[in-house]
């Protein structure tokens, strides 16, 4: 079990560990990463690369390319700090419907 500590900010606003699908954030790439890793090394072996799964709304719109941009860097961080290659993948673009893109969401493994 893991206990996450509540942070607060210089400002005085309450900051909780973003969400793992939180927009603009590098977090979730990094951890989707790292989690892949520890799911690996607790049965022993050791993480050579990743595959991942990449799902967005239309890359045309600034917002979602951006936040397509920013996953892919912390995915990079992870594997660079890991020495873990990314050797597959999919990317899915486009998940939308009337109400909305999709939450960004990303997987490996």
């Amino acid at each position: 079990m893991i206990r996450v500590r509540h942070e607060t900010s210089h400002r005085g606003q309450d900051r909780l560990q973003q969400p793992l699908r939180a927009p603009r954030s590098v977090r979730g790439g990094k951890a989707t990463v790292a989690e892949a890793a520890r799911n690996v090394a607790c049965t022993g072996a050791r993480p050579l690369g990743i595959t991942d799964c990449l799902n967005f709304g239309n890359p045309e719109r600034p917002a979602v390319f951006y936040q397509f941009r920013e996953a892919c860097r912390g995915i990079a961080d992870a594997c660079r700090a890991l020495d873990t290659p990314v050797t597959g993948g999919n990317v899915s673009f486009y998940n939308e419907s009337p109400t909305g893109a999709v939450d960004p969401t990303r997987s490996s493994g």
